[in-house]
This record gives structure tokens, sequence and C-alpha cells, in this order.
């Protein structure tokens, strides 16, 4: 069907467009820039204090927001 030259540039291109698409995805912060770094610790430090320092805070995860995405 095709040639093996016309075979290996689809592939490369295929390839090429994947990774794009993954580059791409790079560019969504993983946090939200809403706060400043030190009012999550400060947050962290008094649930710590909170709990003690022989226990586990479990916290149940929320969905991907699209802003995000």
């Amino acid at each position: 069907m095709f040639t093996k030259a016309t075979s290996l540039m689809l592939l490369g291109m295929s390839i090429l467009i994947a990774s794009a698409n993954i580059v791409l995805a790079q560019d969504a912060p993983l946090f939200t820039l809403d706060f400043p770094p030190e009012e999550f610790a400060a947050r962290r430090a008094k649930v710590y204090d909170a709990i003690g320092p022989n226990a586990v805070a479990v916290l149940q995860g929320e969905a991907t927001v699209r802003g995000f995405v």
C-alpha cells in the first residue's frame, strides 16, 4: 500500500504531532495562582498543629477544573 519511505514519513509525522500535544499540555498550571505559597504553608502548619505529630491527614481530592486544562 505505502512505500517504506512513505510509511516512515507518516510515522515520523505522527510522532511529531503526538509529542507536540504533550508539550502543549504542559502549559497548564498545576496549582492555582489565586493564593500565594506562604498561605498554603500556613494552612498546612495549622492543620499539622491541630492533628499532632502522630496523626495522618486524609483529604478527598476534587475533579480537575476545566479552567486549568
